[in-house]
């Protein structure tokens, strides 16, 4: 269970949407995570890897990470 906060007008559309199709908030809301929850996690995960790299963490090459893999 999750009790999720939203503006608004951003509820007001939701709940729009969702008496304009017979489904729930709950479905949509269901839905645009699972759309996005992967694009939302590359962004961490650059983000974190940027963030190393920049305290000085490895960089290598992409022939350093050719040779490394064998290619």
């Amino acid at each position: 269970m999750l009790s999720v906060r939203l503006p608004a007008k951003m509820e007001k559309k939701l709940a729009s949407l969702a008496k304009k199709t017979g489904r729930t908030k709950s479905f949509y809301v269901q839905r645009a995570l699972a759309q996005n929850f992967e694009d939302m996690e590359d962004i961490y995960l650059a983000d974190q890897s940027r963030n190393e790299i920049l305290a000085g963490g490895v960089l290598l090459s992409q022939d350093e990470v050719d040779k490394l893999l064998g290619w």
